[in-house]
């Protein structure tokens, strides 16, 4: 065969290559993908959310590799490793030693099982049953009874009780009732025996002391056959311990990949996210398995199921040798007398042949070259030594816009990239330079360029072409466009992390959980509504979130879930992480499979409604209450909706207007057929209170009617009217009206009455004066002119008394005054300057600090208030003293202060004052006990208000009033 024909062969079987590689290969695969099975002995989506975090770590650890986890049952895991469709595998011991049996896989770790805070490098199995079975207490005891194991083939689930059964001479497969299979997970097991659906059954050692502390079990339901007791080992255990699960290498995994694998695993902290997953405390260095093969043998289960027996493989692996040294002499006499007689002819049928040989190149070549032009992929031949195209596929030239690189001999960097050098730099090194250097095919990712210089990302596929040497000389490219492919992933990527974010931050409580109640998500909100962080809530069950008053209730909306129902508005009490009660209400949604109908997960969305609900239960006690006090008071009332319906009304209104009868309010009450033209409803319910009189031709009677708004539980708002007979109210004000005229008659006898009493007394009193003030000059004797004086002072005092309590009756008889426009400052300079005398008797300062002037509608009678006010500030003021008078703005009046530095006023005799004939004065200075009646009188008709307050220096009292401003 020529060197050009068999240049063309090579050529045909490497194209033929690169075709099945680009049919065959998903879109996506990613080089150095490793896959680790793991036994899914309690389901696949457990197994998925305990070891997914395991293989993120060590695709953390293990730089240039992307570690995916591939959930197997007992039945597919041995194929599986078989057929080296995985490349590591995590397993219990008795399906670890069976793989290592016949596959030579090799176990590079050990687990160290995380319970109760300790971590633990073996394990065992515990058979039990009913702790009220008085029948069962020991092995020997389930005889003629019904077992259930998880499977035949699971070594903590059967093998391990299956050896104590037979080294106690029970043969179970003979002498049990029936023997059951329950298929994983171990707490079907669990809840046979509980349900007494099964006698007795057995599973690994810490499946209990787990649903104990999920609260599905209490252990004092369940009596343990056999029980073991091992220092250290803290679980319920029926038989000896064996190595806990393995972390084993296939044989085609590269020894430099394992024992980053290895080193990565025994590093692995305890507290990491993947140790927590998997509820371990990390990996040790790998223990001994013998004990696990002696128990398999002595079973004779798989890969020892003829164990001790001598068949005919075992004479021929024990005599191999010796059988092939005589086959092998017999055949090659055989061989070398055939090949004398087959030569000859051998040596004509070659001529024929390659004839035949070259017309079939040529037509496979032609056939090639038909799907190569038909394929929806570009495919290019590309020489390495100078990089030009040497074979390019329809595809191609159309990717190139109908150009044939091949006719205008351009190099793969000039027709794809544009560019006028070879990829080289390193943010586009060239994936032909890859398959160059290793002589391998590759698949990457690389960037293209269109003649707008825009990016391409494309999915490429090289494989080299070697010549007779083994040298790469041509190399095969076949390219997909994933731009759109990758722009979408971008975006899904921002989506997800935008929801993520959503998710995180957003008000509202969030949750994710299984179909085995496990917590795989939760938000912030959902952390401070129940006060636990993710950490604490990850991988737990959710019962542990709900109160036992409605656990049950809840547990049955949860199972109600994975039936593929889903939550509307659902109540849910949730249990705080302090042992509060929140109130929730829920909406849910599932997660289903490819198939629609297998559910994966269930989201669910809340709201926290605890203060919601406390308000609407004070609210409806509120209400409660507010009817209690309705049905005993001594007024009416009644409540009516938007729509008139008239939802409660007491007893008081019921007396008057009858029984109800479900009338309107405008029939009940004035058997009106619509609505009242005068209803208040419509400003009530608008949020105003309204006060009005009614006159009802029912009763005969007047009622003070109060309206106002009153919410309900629900939110909405109701009218609350309020009927207050006020019949003989009415019936006296009329009456009131025709004293008060009556009165006004007398009160001008009363001011006449006043007149003639000051005239008669004022007389008397006047001469009484005359006389004793002639008897003073006259008179020389100290004794006699002490006496005259005390008459003077005495006789003084009466006169005052008497026009001060004419002008009191005066005033108390007058309703209004006439205001003119004065200034208070000037008021005050005539009335200081009237009472010079008596500041400078008392050599005492005053102290006039307001400034500017003080315009204010005042009557006359004004400069009386101050003429008192100053008058008692002296009066009451030790020699020497100091008095301020300040004027302050005070909204729409002034209020005028006098300060005195005198011995105060208590606070018990404060209010006392101001009230005619009262005096709290006990230093001997004289007075009429009406001066601060009269001020309080003029200011109260000034519409004003009076008042005396502690100084605030300390010692002496500050009197004010107020007045309008002008």
């Amino acid at each position: 065969m020529c060197a050009t024909h068999r240049k063309h062969l090579i050529l045909v079987i490497a194209m033929f290559l690169v075709l099945l590689a680009s049919l065959s290969t998903p879109a996506y695969a990613e080089e150095n993908v490793i896959k680790i099975g793991v036994l899914a002995y309690r389901g696949e989506e457990e197994a998925l959310t305990m070891w997914t975090p395991t293989a993120d770590y060590l695709s953390e650890q293990v730089p240039g590799y992307t570690f995916v986890i591939v959930p197997l049952d007992n039945d597919n895991i041995a194929p599986a490793v078989e057929r080296a469709e995985v490349d590591f595998v995590t397993t219990n011991p008795g399906s670890y030693v069976g793989l290592e049996y016949k596959y030579g896989v090799s176990r590079i770790a050990t687990l160290k099982n995380l319970r109760q805070g300790n971590d633990y490098e073996v394990f065992g199995a515990v058979i039990f049953t009913r702790a009220d079975r008085g029948d069962i207490n020991d092995l020997k005891d389930l005889k003629g009874k019904s077992f259930m194991a998880v499977h035949e083939d699971a070594f903590g689930g059967w093998w391990m009780a299956w050896k104590e059964f037979k080294d106690n001479g029970i043969d179970p497969h003979r002498e049990f009732s029936t023997l059951k299979f329950s298929g994983f997970p171990h707490d079907l097991i669990v809840y046979a025996v509980k349900n007494s659906e099964v006698d007795a059954g057995t599973v690994r050692t810490d499946t209990l002391e787990r649903m104990a502390e999920d609260g599905l079990i209490e252990i004092d339901e369940f009596k343990i056959l056999n029980q073991q007791h091992v220092e250290g080992f803290p679980f319920t255990l029926s038989t000896r311990l064996y190595p806990e699960w393995t972390f084993a290498k296939l044989r085609h995994a590269p020894d430099e990949l394992s024992e980053k694998v290895a080193v990565a695993l025994l590093t692995m902290p305890a507290d990491s996210r993947a140790a927590k997953a998997a509820k371990c405390a990390g990996w040790t260095i790998p223990l001994d398995y013998n004990p696990v093969h002696e128990c398999l043998k002595e079973l004779r289960v798989e890969p020892y199921e003829g164990y001790g027996e001598v068949t005919l493989g075992e004479v021929l692996r024990q005599y191999w040798y010796d059988a092939v040294l005589i086959i092998a002499a017999l055949l090659l006499m055989i061989f070398t007398t055939r090949h004398v007689m087959r030569i000859n002819k051998r040596l004509q049928y070659e001529i024929a042949e390659r004839k035949r040989t070259e017309r079939k190149l040529k037509k496979s070549w032609d056939f090639v070259q038909t799907i190569m032009d038909n394929m929806a992929d570009p495919m290019l031949v590309i020489n390495v030594s100078d990089y030009k195209v040497q074979m390019a596929n329809g595809a191609a030239r159309k990717h190139l816009k109908g150009n044939d690189p091949v006719a205008m001999s351009l190099t793969c960097y000039e027709a794809i990239h544009n560019r006028v050098t070879p990829c080289g730099d390193r943010d586009e090194p060239c994936p032909l330079r890859q398959v160059i250097d290793t002589k391998k095919p590759a698949r990457v990712m690389h960037v293209h360029h269109d003649e707008a210089d825009n990016e391409l990302f494309v999915d490429i596929v090289v494989t080299p072409i070697f010549d007779e040497n083994g040298e790469v000389i041509q190399i095969i490219e076949s390219s997909r466009d994933i731009t759109e492919i990758k722009k979408t992933e971008k975006a899904l990527r921002e989506t997800s992390d935008y929801l993520e974010k959503l998710i995180d931050y957003t008000n509202a409580p969030f949750i994710v959980w299984n179909p085995e109640s496990r917590i795989t998500r939760v938000n912030h909100a959902f952390e401070h509504l129940t006060g636990y962080t993710s950490d604490e809530l990850l991988y737990k069950n959710m019962q542990m979130l709900f109160p036992d008053s409605s656990l049950h209730e809840t547990l049955s909306e949860i199972n109600r879930t994975l039936s593929g129902e889903y939550w509307e508005l659902l109540e849910i009490p949730i249990l705080h992480k302090d042992g509060t009660i929140r109130l929730t209400l829920w909406n849910s949604a599932n997660l289903y499979g490819e198939d629609g109908k297998t559910v994966l997960a269930i989201i669910a969305q809340g709201i926290d409604i605890t203060e919601r609900k406390q308000a609407e239960e004070a609210l409806r006690l509120e209400r409660d209450n507010l009817i209690n006090i309705l049905d005993t008071m001594a007024d009416g009332a009644y409540i009516v909706d938007q729509q008139y319906n008239i939802q409660y009304v007491n007893p008081v209104l019921k007396k008057d207007f009858g029984p109800l009868n479900g009338r309107k309010c405008y029939e009940y009450f004035y058997d009106r057929e619509d609505v009242c033209p005068w209803c208040k409803n419509p400003d009530v319910l608008a949020g105003k209170t309204v006060r009005w009189e009614s006159y009802s031709s029912k009763t005969n009677k007047t009622y003070d009617l109060v309206d106002t708004p009153l919410k309900n539980p629900d939110g909405s708002i109701s009218k609350f009217e309020l009927f207050h007979d006020i019949t003989d109210r009415k019936r006296a004000e009329e009456a009131l009206k025709k004293y008060a005229d009556e009165l006004k008659s007398s009160n001008e006898l009363k001011d006449l009455f006043t007149d003639i009493l000051r005239h008669d007394l004022l007389n008397p009193a006047g001469i009484v004066k005359g006389f004793t003030e002639v008897l003073l000059n006259m008179e020389d004797d100290e004794k006699k002119l002490h006496l005259l004086e005390k008459i003077e002072k005495s006789n003084e005092k009466l006169i005052n008394m008497i026009q001060s309590a004419a002008k009191f009756a005066k005033l108390q008889s007058v309703d209004e005054i006439d205001f003119e426009e004065k200034y208070l400052d000037s008021i005050f300079n005539d009335v200081v300057n009237n009472f010079r005398p008596m500041l400078d008797e008392k050599r005492m300062t005053f102290d006039f600090v307001a400034e500017g002037t003080y315009p204010a509608n005042v009557n006359p009678m004004i400069e009386e208030v101050f003429a008192n006010m100053l008058s008692n500030a002296i009066k009451y003021s030790p020699q020497e003293s100091r008095i301020i008078v300040d004027i302050l703005d005070s909204d729409e009046k002034w209020k005028v202060t006098v300060t005195d530095f005198g011995n105060g006023i208590s606070d018990e005799d404060k209010p006392k004052i101001f009230t005619r004939f009262k005096r709290v004065d006990k230093s001997g200075v004289k007075g009429t006990g009406l001066g601060l009646a009269i001020v309080k009188r003029i200011i109260e008709l000034h519409g004003g208000e009076v008042g005396v307050e502690d100084n605030p220096a300390g010692q002496g009292s500050v009197f004010w009033v107020t007045v309008g401003k002008a």
